[in-house]
């Protein structure tokens, strides 16, 4: 998911915001993941849940943000 190439020919914004987008749901995966691995192992407490569900739910507040142009990634070198 984090390595499909992007063959966009513009300045860069849409390919950088894109693979950001791509990271944002990677890590929101992985932490989605974490959460099930803390909660089916006995010898990790409940401190584990909260941070892998704290950490599920940033990325995606950033994914919004970042689709919203509220968070300014790239700016194009003027020409």
């Amino acid at each position: 998911m984090i390595s499909y190439p992007n063959s966009l020919k513009f300045d860069g914004t849409i390919v950088f915001r894109f693979r950001s987008c791509k990271n944002y749901l990677s890590l929101a995966l992985i932490n989605i993941v974490g959460i099930f691995v803390a909660l089916d192992n006995p010898e990790i407490s409940v401190m584990g849940v909260v941070y892998h569900s704290i950490f599920a739910f940033i990325p995606f507040v950033f994914y919004l943000l970042t689709l919203s142009n509220k968070i300014a990634l790239y700016e194009a070198p003027a020409k």
